[in-house]
């Protein structure tokens, strides 16, 4: 086939991104975090750096669970005099940590769903394109 584009022959399964201006082997997206086309070459690499990317937050959100629970929520239901002195001492010394944790919990939950769609797409052999092409 010839990409109407750039007006190269193109293989099975490939596609024209818009945003780079090149045509891509087995395209499945152009990821905007990243700022690269997701293809044939570095499918695996992207689906390393969810990975990463999903247990980074993942245990962002698990150290600075504690500090959020004490600090913010039972400082917010019963008021900060209610907190104990020592909670009171670890809500100023871990204060920073407590308020890493809504993003982090965000950045995971999403990158949950991210990765449970293209481990979807590696398990059923296709990618974004083709699946919203075939629908």
């Amino acid at each position: 086939r010839l990409c109407k584009t750039c007006k190269l022959v193109r293989p099975e399964r490939s596609h024209h991104c818009s945003v780079c201006g090149h045509c891509v082997l087995r395209m499945d997206h152009h990821c905007p975090f990243t700022n690269c086309c997701v293809g044939l070459r570095n499918h695996g690499y992207f689906f390393l750096w969810l990975a990463g990317v999903w247990l980074g937050s993942g245990y962002g959100s698990a150290i600075s669970f504690s500090s959020f629970s004490v600090c913010v929520w039972t400082g917010y239901l019963y008021g900060v005099e209610k907190l104990t002195p020592l909670e009171l001492d670890k809500c100023i010394e871990m204060g920073k940590r407590s308020f890493i944790f809504l993003p982090a919990l965000c950045i995971f939950l999403f990158m949950c769903i991210l990765g449970g769609w293209h481990l979807l797409l590696i398990a059923t052999n296709q990618t974004t394109i083709e699946f919203y092409r075939n629908r």
